[in-house]
C-alpha cells in the first residue's frame, strides 16, 4: 500500500507541476507521432474511447502530460485505462520520447524522423512493474504532405492487458507481453484540419484500426474518430475522443537547431 502510495503521489507531483499514446502533439491517434513536445512546453493529451452502441455503456481513457526537454526530446507521465468498469488494470507511468532527423542533408523535403520511446509502467491493482518500448520510422510525402509513420512495439500487462486463461475459465489474468506493429497515416485537408489513422497489430487491448479528423487551434488539438478493435481483443468498438492542450509557451530557444 504504501508503495501504492508513493507512485501516485509522486505522479500527482509530476501533473501539478507538469513535468509529467495527432501539430507537435505526442500521438496521431493511438500510436506515438514523430513530433515532440516544444522546448519547455508542457501539453495535456486526454483520449476517451465511448462504448456508445454497447450495453452497458463503457468508457476508458487514457491520459498523457509531456514536458518539452529539448527540441528533440520530450518527458512523459501517464495514466492508463481510466474507465467506468472496474478495471484491474490501472496503470501510470513515466517515460521519454527522442526524435533523430534523417536524411535532413539528402531529402529534406521529405522531412524522415526516426522516433525511440520507452517507459516505467506499474500495475496499481496487481502492483507490479512492467514497461513500453518503441522504434518508428516517419517521412512526409512532398507532393501530398501526407506523413506515413510505421515501426514496432514491445510492452507488458500494463500496456497490453490480458487474456483469457482459458475457454472454461472465468478469469482473465494471462499477461500480455508481446510485440506489435505500428502503423500511422497522416493527410492535411485544410488549414486547420487533418484527416489521420493508425493502427497497431495483434490481439490484446490496444490492437485496433482508428480513423479519425483533427482540427488544430493554436498549440491545441481536438480529434474525433471511431475504433475498430482487430479480432478476437475482447475490445469494443467506441468513439474516440481526444484532446491536446498546451499548458505553457516555451519562453527560451532550445540548446539544440530545429529540424
Amino acid at each position: 500500500m504504501q508503495h501504492i502510495k508513493s507512485i501516485t503521489s509522486g505522479l500527482f507531483i509530476l501533473l501539478l507541476f507538469g513535468f509529467c499514446q495527432a501539430v507537435a502533439q505526442s500521438l496521431i491517434a493511438g500510436i506515438p507521432s514523430a513530433d515532440v513536445a516544444e522546448y519547455r512546453h508542457i501539453e495535456l493529451t486526454h483520449e476517451s474511447q465511448l462504448g456508445a452502441f454497447n450495453q452497458p455503456f463503457k468508457w476508458n481513457s487514457f491520459n498523457i502530460l509531456c514536458y518539452g526537454l529539448n527540441r528533440r526530446t520530450e518527458l512523459t507521465a501517464t495514466f492508463n485505462n481510466v474507465n467506468n468498469s472496474g478495471s484491474i488494470n490501472f496503470s501510470p507511468g513515466i517515460g521519454v520520447k527522442h526524435m533523430v532527423p534523417l536524411f535532413d542533408g539528402v531529402f529534406p523535403a521529405w522531412e524522415g524522423k526516426l522516433v525511440l520511446g520507452g517507459a516505467y509502467m506499474f500495475g496499481l491493482n496487481q502492483r507490479s512493474h512492467g514497461g513500453w518500448g518503441y522504434a518508428l520510422g516517419s517521412f512526409r510525402l512532398p507532393a501530398a504532405k501526407s506523413r506515413v509513420t510505421g515501426g514496432i512495439t514491445y510492452g507488458t500487462e500494463q500496456v497490453f492487458g490480458f487474456r483469457s486463461a482459458g475457454l472454461f475459465s472465468s478469469t482473465s489474468e494471462i499477461p500480455n507481453r508481446t510485440w506489435a506493429a505500428m502503423a500511422g497515416f497522416e493527410q492535411p485537408v485544410a488549414k486547420n484540419f487533418s484527416v489521420i489513422a493508425d493502427w497497431i497489430s495483434g490481439n490484446h487491448d490496444i490492437g485496433a484500426l482508428i480513423v479519425a479528423g483533427q482540427y488544430d487551434w493554436g498549440h491545441n488539438v481536438f480529434i474525433l474518430g471511431y475504433k475498430l478493435p482487430n479480432p478476437n481483443t475482447g475490445q469494443v468498438r467506441a468513439i474516440i475522443v481526444e484532446f491536446m492542450l498546451a499548458l505553457g509557451h516555451p519562453k527560451h530557444r532550445s540548446p539544440l537547431p530545429a529540424h
